[in-house]
Formats: C-alpha cells, structure tokens, sequence
C-alpha cells in the first residue's frame, strides 16, 4: 500500500499492488488506484483505475 496527496486542494490517491510469481521467470501485477477528493481537484476523478499486468521474461 501506498498514497500521496496534493497538499493545494486536499486530494489524494491510495494504491495497493500485489505480484505473484506463478513460474519462474513470470509474473502478475495487479495494482489498484483509488481516488479522494471532487472530480475538480489534481489527483482525483470520477472513477479509480486498475492496470494488470503479465511480465514473462527469460
């Protein structure tokens, strides 16, 4: 977990990510955004975000 705020309006974001290593040499990465404040401040918006991700690498 981790977050960072804007200190002009208030707004902020919090993430959390988990990676799972299912076989060497490849992972997922899910990581969660969830956005505080009004749709008008710097960090925040209507919806939060998710990105996935499949590394394979050798």
């Amino acid at each position: 977990m981790s977050s960072f705020q804007s200190l002009s309006d208030g707004s902020a974001a919090i993430m959390g990510d988990v990676r799972w290593e299912f076989v060497q040499d490849a992972e997922v990465w899910l990581l969660v955004v969830a956005d505080v404040g009004d749709k008008e401040d710097f960090l925040a918006s209507a919806k939060g975000q998710a990105w996935l991700r499949l590394k394979v690498y050798f």
